[in-house]
């Protein structure tokens, strides 16, 4: 049992760096170069607020389906 836990273990770590670097890797990469969301996400020190604004706004629908 602990020979299986063991190789489990090493197995766990190999299949999930594999499937890292072989998926997560490649399409950050790709995302990286293509620009894809860049400007959404991008961090400016000169703003007051994270928020988003948002307008014309029905508030009864959008809070129909919070989640």
């Amino acid at each position: 049992m602990k020979l299986g836990h063991f190789l489990g273990k090493i197995n766990a770590v190999i299949i999930l760096s594999a499937v890292y670097y072989l998926i997560v890797v490649p399409l950050g990469v790709a995302g990286r170069l293509f620009g894809v969301n860049s400007k959404k996400f991008k961090f400016d020190r000169d703003t007051q607020s994270c928020w988003v604004k948002r307008e014309n706004i029905d508030y009864k629908k959008s809070m129909k389906n919070l989640y």
